[in-house]
């Protein structure tokens, strides 16, 4: 994808540009047979080169950054940032006849399943073998509810990458042709603590919690016999915790083939409420669309039982929310490599930045600690479910 070497430039300060030099393809074949890896790490400087230990050591040190080594094109031009393209615009909700019916078909049983279910393997790291069996369980989830509805012409196909543990994409097709609305996910998981890389991470927040949200109202919308008149995908992602490898290959490859996205809505951290604190959607409102999120905010309201607020994410330097910082910088490269692709982005999160979850990329990550709510996933799981029904209506 030839703005991938601007992304390099300006995805983590959207305001101005400069030029970065350019790394050659022979040092990047190179450096790729040495495992290096090819690290973003602010706007107006070079792409840097780290080892394995060394990009473990940025995620435990919660600093932002991008790992373009998979994606790097060093023939690509300079580009300004595109701003986003509307392929549509977003009236606000007018199905509430189909969709409310909807709702009280999803069942928390089936979420606390899946979570249950992903949070008992040892861990999710992308190279693990827990990591691709939680990826296979999760395909082989999809692929059974689309057995027993074949009527619903959905499909599911695994993105494969070079790492062990893939993505898996399910589409609900269109009536017509148009634009395609994503609604994603991930899948794997990760310690901070490198000496502890490889011991337990469960994930149940981040992010079982949204995996089990996605799958649950997939399994609706297709059992209704839902048709939209575009396109929907639901996405569980590969590799998010390492600087969003497998969303930027998800990216580029849509690029590559001229995929229009009508809008896409990222879920992470969907299923804690800090104790002593009233549940929210919050609203994030940095390199997301506007437009898009003014919808979300409409879905939100008209369709689940919690208000939202808007979170800025300015302050994500405090203290109170460092915990944050981390899991939002690789989220941050998921809207602005979208943005630069031209696809709106909306990002509701479980919970405003200074509530954040603390017990994510840990061993104590589980459906036991206190805050972890069954409640807050099932609001979830109406808000993705409806927002999905409008969107491709």
């Amino acid at each position: 994808m030839k703005l991938l070497y601007s992304f390099l430039c300006i995805a983590l300060a959207i305001s101005g540009s400069s030029v970065c030099a350019k790394v050659t393809e022979a040092e990047l074949a190179m450096n790729r047979a040495k495992g290096l890896r090819l690290i973003s790490l602010k706007s107006g400087t070079d792409p840097v080169w780290k080892t394995e230990a060394e990009r473990y050591e940025l995620i435990s040190s919660r600093t932002r950054f991008l790992d373009v080594t998979e994606v790097f094109d060093p023939n690509a031009p300079l580009v300004e940032l595109n701003k986003t393209t509307n392929l549509v615009q977003y009236p606000p909700p007018s199905h509430q006849a189909q969709v409310k019916p909807l709702l009280g078909k999803l069942s928390l049983d089936n979420m606390k399943e899946t979570v249950n279910t992903l949070a008992a393997f040892h861990d999710r790291y992308v190279t693990t073998p827990g990591g691709a069996a939680a990826a296979d369980w999760v395909l082989k989830t999809v692929q059974d509810i689309i057995a027993k509805n074949p009527r619903s012409r959905a499909t599911v196909k695994a993105f494969p990458h070079s790492w062990p543990q893939h993505s898996t994409i399910a589409r609900i097709p269109g009536r017509t042709d148009g634009p395609v609305t994503i609604i994603s996910s991930h899948v794997d998981t990760i310690n901070l603590d490198y000496a502890k890389q490889y011991d337990r991470a469960p994930g149940a927040d981040d992010d079982a919690s949204a995996v089990a949200e996605l799958i649950e109202a997939f399994r609706v919308l297709v059992e209704s016999g839902y048709e939209p008149k575009t396109p929907v995908e639901f996405q569980w992602v590969s590799g998010e915790e390492l600087g969003s490898i497998g969303s930027q290959a998800v990216a580029k490859s849509y690029k590559a083939a001229g995929v229009e996205v009508k809008g896409m809505m990222n879920i992470v951290l969907a299923g804690y409420v800090k104790p002593g604190t009233e549940p929210v959607f919050a609203i994030l409102p940095d390199h997301v669309d506007e437009g898009l999120s003014a919808f979300l905010a409409q879905i939100i309201e008209t369709y689940t039982d919690i208000p939202h607020v808007v979170s800025n994410e300015a302050s994500i330097s405090s203290p109170r929310s460092s915990l944050i910082s981390s899991h939002l910088s690789s989220s941050v490269v998921i809207r602005a490599l979208t943005t630069l692709a031209g696809y709106p982005v909306c990002f509701p999160l479980e919970g405003r930045l200074s509530d954040a979850d603390p017990y994510r990329h840990s061993a104590e990550d589980t459906v036991d600690v206190p805050g972890f709510s069954w409640d807050h996933i099932f609001q979830f799981s109406k808000l993705i479910l409806s927002f999905a029904y409008e969107m491709g209506a």
